[in-house]
This record gives C-alpha cells, sequence and structure tokens, in this order.
C-alpha cells in the first residue's frame, strides 16, 4: 500500500511539473483573501500559485528519488543486520552446546581420575600395612638374632669355664701320671692314646659351609642400610656359632683325654701294683725253699690272677675302642643333625628372603604405576587448563559476539526510527500532494466551467458540474476521514519490524523501478518533447479556500488562468 502510495506520488509529481495543459492561476477575486489567510496560518504570505510552484521543483523531485535509494539501502542494511544477528544467534547456541559436552567430558574424566585415585589409595595403604608388617617381622628376627648372640655368649663363657676346669683335671692327671715310675711300654701306649682320631675337620668343615651360605644370602636379604647392620649380625653369629663348635669339640677332646688319664692312670696303677708283686714274689723263694708245695700253690695263683689281669686289661681295652667308636657315631650324628638344622634354617630365610623380594617388586611396581598415574593426571589437569582457557576464549568471543550483536540491535533500532521518520515525511508529502492536486482540479474545473459558461447550454453544463464536483468533495471527505482513522493503525504496523519487512519489499521495488523512468520522462520534458501522461486518480481533498460560493472561486481561477495564459509565450 505503501508503495503504490509512493509511486502515485512520484507520478503525480511528475505530472504537474512536466504536464502538457497549463498551470491554473489564481482567481483574482479572491487572491487577497487567499493572501491574509496564508499569511495568518503560515506566517507569510504567498498566492496559490508561489505555492504550486514551490511544491513542484526539480530539486525537490531529486531529493524524494534519494530518498527512495537511502530506504531501500535502510532496508537492506536491516536484512544484513538480521541475517547477521541470526547468524550470531546460531553460533553462541554452537558455542554453549560445545561448552556443555566440554564440561560434561571434563566432569567424566575428573570422576574417572577420583576413582582411580581412590584405589590407588587403598593398594598403596595396603602395601604400607605390607610393609610394616614386613619391618615388625624383620624386627623380631633382629630381636631374636640378639637374643640368640647372648645366648651363645653365655654358653661361650660357660664352655670356657669348663674348657679351664678341664684343662686343670688333665694337667693334675699328667701330674699324677708322671709321679709315677711308668716302665718304657706304659709310655708308648700313652704317646698312642694322645694320638686320637676325634675327627677335627668335620667341624670345620661345618664351620666353612655356615660361612659361605650365610655371606651369599647376607647380601640380598634386607635392601638399602640395613644389609650391612646384618651382614656384621651374621659374621657376629657365624664367629660365635665357629667359636661354639671348636669349643664343643675341644670340650669332647678333653673329656676324653681326661678319660684316657684316667683309663692310664688305673693302667699304671694296675702295672705298678703287678710289679710289685712280681718282686716281692721274686724274694720269696729265696728265703722260703723248704716249702715247694705252697710256693707252687703262690706261683698258680700269681698265674692267675696275671691271667685275670690281663683278661681285665683287654675288657677294658674292648670297651675304651667301643667307647671311642660310640663317640666317633655321637660326634657324627650331631655333625648331622647341625647341618640339618642349618639347612632348614637356611630353607626358611631364603624363602623369607623371596618373599621379601617379591614384595619389594610388588612395591617397585606399584609404585611405578603410581608415577605413570600421577604422570597422567598431571596431563589430564594440564589439558583440563588448556581447555579452560580455550573455554574462557570461547566465552570471551561469545561476549564480544554479543556486544556486536547489542550494536547492531542498536544500529537497527535507530535505522528503524529513522525509517519510521522517513515514513512520516512521505506521509505529509502525500497529503500535501493530495491537497495541491484536489486544489489544481478545482481550479481546472473551474476554468472549464467558465469557458463553458456563455451558452446556456454550458451553464447548464457548468451546473451538473458543480453538482458532481460537490458529491466529488462529499465522497472526498468520506475518504479523508477514513484515511485519518486508518493512519495510527498503520503507525503501530510500521513499528513491527517484521511488518515493515513485508510491507516495505514492494515499495522498495517500485522504487528501484521507478526512478528510471521518472527521469527518462522528466529528460523528455525538459528537452520539450511533451507527452501526454494518464493521471493516477487520487482522492479528492476539500481545500482550504473554497467558499460557500463556488461560482465566484471558478471566476478567480478563470481570470489567473486567462492571466497566466497571456504571460505564458
Amino acid at each position: 500500500m505503501n508503495s503504490a502510495k509512493a509511486s502515485n506520488y512520484l507520478i503525480s509529481e511528475y505530472s504537474t511539473t512536466h504536464c502538457s495543459f497549463p498551470r491554473p492561476s489564481p482567481c483574482p477575486v479572491y487572491a487577497g483573501e487567499t493572501w491574509r489567510r496564508n499569511k495568518r496560518e503560515n506566517g507569510r504570505g504567498e498566492t496559490p500559485k508561489e505555492l504550486l510552484k514551490g511544491t513542484s521543483t526539480t530539486a525537490n523531485y531529486d531529493m524524494e528519488i534519494f530518498k527512495g535509494i537511502s530506504l531501500i539501502e535502510i532496508m537492506e542494511k536491516y536484512l544484513a543486520a538480521e541475517k547477521g544477528k541470526a547468524s550470531l544467534r546460531r553460533e553462541y547456541m554452537s558455542f554453549q552446546n560445545e561448552h556443555k559436552k566440554e564440561l560434561k567430558s571434563i566432569k567424566e574424566d575428573q570422576r574417572k581420575r577420583d576413582a582411580d585415585s581412590q584405589t590407588m589409595k587403598k593398594e598403596i595403604g595396603a602395601l604400607k600395612d605390607k610393609i610394616k608388617a614386613i619391618e615388625e617381622e624383620h624386627k623380631a628376627e633382629l630381636r631374636n638374632v640378639a637374643e640368640n648372640q647372648q645366648e651363645k655368649e653365655a654358653e661361650i663363657l660357660r664352655m670356657q669355664n669348663e674348657i679351664v676346669g678341664l684343662k686343670e683335671t688333665v694337667a693334675s692327671r699328667d701330674e699324677k701320671i708322671k709321679s709315677l715310675k711308668l716302665p718304657r711300654r706304659f709310655a708308648t701306649a700313652r704317646d698312642e692314646t694322645n694320638s686320637r682320631p676325634w675327627l677335627p675337620g668335620i667341624a670345620d668343615l661345618h664351620v666353612r659351609l655356615i660361612r659361605r651360605t650365610w655371606k651369599a644370602q647376607a647380601i640380598h636379604f634386607f635392601p638399602g642400610g640395613t644389609q650391612a647392620e646384618l651382614r656384621n649380625v651374621a659374621e657376629n653369629q657365624q664367629e660365635k656359632e665357629a667359636e661354639i663348635l671348636r669349643m664343643q669339640n675341644e670340650i669332647v677332646g678333653l673329656k676324653e683325654t681326661v678319660a684316657s688319664r684316667d683309663e692310664k692312670i688305673k693302667s699304671l696303677e694296675r702295672g705298678a701294683r703287678a710289679a710289685f708283686g712280681r718282686a716281692r714274689d721274686s724274694e720269696v723263694p729265696a728265703q722260703d725253699t723248704d716249702r715247694g708245695p705252697f710256693q707252687e700253690r703262690r706261683q698258680e695263683e700269681r698265674r692267675g690272677r696275671e691271667t685275670q689281669a690281663a683278661g681285665e686289661n683287654k675288657e677294658q681295652d674292648t670297651a675304651v675302642s667301643a667307647l671311642q667308636d660310640t663317640i666317633k657315631l655321637l660326634q657324627e650324628q650331631s655333625t648331622k643333625e647341625l647341618l640339618s638344622l642349618r639347612n632348614a634354617q637356611h630353607l626358611k630365610e631364603a624363602e623369607a628372603a623371596s618373599q621379601l623380594r617379591e614384595a619389594q617388586e610388588a612395591l617397585k611396581s606399584r609404585d611405578k604405576r603410581v608415577k605413570t598415574l600421577k604422570r597422567q593426571l598431571k596431563e589430564k589437569e594440564a589439558e583440563c587448563g588448556r581447555l579452560s582457557s580455550v573455554l574462557e576464549e570461547k566465552e570471551i568471543q561469545v561476549s564480544q559476539l554479543e556486544g556486536q550483536l547489542e550494536i547492531h540491535e542498536r544500529k537497527v533500532r535507530t535505522l528503524q526510527s529513522r525509517l519510521d521518520d522517513k515514513e512520516n515525511q512521505l506521509h505529509e508529502l502525500q497529503s500535501r500532494w493530495m491537497l495541491l492536486s484536489a486544489r489544481t482540479r478545482l481550479c481546472l474545473g473551474h476554468t472549464t466551467v467558465s469557458q463553458a459558461g456563455g451558452s446556456p447550454h454550458g451553464q447548464r453544463g457548468g451546473r451538473s458540474l458543480r453538482k458532481q464536483q460537490h458529491h466529488k468533495r462529499s465522497s472526498q471527505a468520506e475518504s479523508r476521514g477514513r484515511n485519518r482513522a486508518s493512519g495510527p493503525e498503520e503507525g503501530r504496523k510500521s513499528k513491527d519490524p517484521q511488518a515493515t519487512k513485508r510491507t516495505k519489499t514492494p515499495q522498495a521495488d517500485t522504487l528501484r523501478e521507478s526512478p528510471q523512468a521518472v527521469t527518462s520522462q522528466a529528460e523528455a520534458g525538459r528537452r520539450g518533447k511533451r507527452r501526454p501522461i494518464e493521471r493516477p486518480e487520487a482522492p479528492q481533498a476539500q481545500s482550504e479556500d473554497e467558499t460557500p460560493e463556488g461560482g465566484s472561486e471558478c471566476e478567480s481561477c478563470a481570470s489567473s488562468q486567462a492571466e497566466s495564459d497571456d504571460a505564458s509565450p
């Protein structure tokens, strides 16, 4: 509707400026009254001819074309701003969705890391408890080792005292043996008994084995700074055990020497008694020569006693050999039992060491896993920081885009307000044009009536024309009232950007098409090629210069038209 009004307005302006028929001149009769009315209303006295001249100039026509073009540009800018606003809204929504997805993924990763950290804390606590138990066992073993060392030291002292006592007994026995006057054979027997085979090499071999095994296992039994301590403890224990074995062997040897010395003393005493008896018997026959049968009996008794002593000596020798064999067997059994006990102890120690190594390996693997998890956690934290920085950048971009959007909205509002102002100006110009066109039509009608008023037929025609014009004026008043009623509604519709978008596009099209035709017609009019143009039907408006007597006004219009015709070349 607005585009149609604008096109009609441009065509009517062109027709008023470049039309072939002559312009109406104001009536000379009522020109003074019209001038006074204009002066009273507008503050300046202008004739209707001057008013018509001032409203339809080429400068105003060019300005209207420029206004139409500026309206088109405003609408294009408005559409571009709306498109940018929609694109910014889409980008903002996409940024919001991406931000929500990233936050969701970050929260899920954080929950997973929390669960992993909880499991790792539990595992680390279990490993710490296990390490504490192993350390407590180690401390208990150290306490047991210290107690064993104390017991062994006490046993060593006891054995040393026993060895001292046995040495004293052996010395006393030696002195007793020396005090006895022994023949040569008893001395050789004593030397043979001193060189007894009591297996000293077995103990030395056992000591060497113990030292080797302890040295092999004390190296990798406990890690860290406790290895040196345990090595020293093991060496001290080995030395004490070796000393105990040596003392035990020495005690056994001394006991055997004491027993052998006792046996030797007994045998020497028996030999001394026998020698003393033989010496006494050898002296008796020289004295008792007369006693033959008694002497024989005594000799037989002596021989019997000698054979009995020899048998007893043999029995004692066999008993001593049997005792030596039993002692050897007991020593072998004790060494075997000791070796078996040591082997069992070494096996237990090796098993404990293997368990400790397994625990250490498990702890090392857990430490590695903890380090890897810490590294992964640091990487995730770095990634979270990076994502948070990216998110902050996105938020900054969104805020910037929102600011740009607000700026565009302000520009759109300003352009919309300017557009509304332009539309109001356009409506005012249209109303003025309608008023001027109505005046020109009235003036033209009065001139035709005045020209045809010479004949009675013309007068009748003039009356009929006046009736038609009166009827037209009444219909124009009604239409003007309807237009005034519909004016506020159109103003309210123009405030809606969508309504303006719907109603402005046809006007923009007509304005884009109309300037070329209008400019071509204007150039043709300037060159003198006046072509008849069909005037559009515009609504007739009642002029302010009308009087109740229409005939006098028509006569004034006719006189002014005649003056203008005379003045024209």
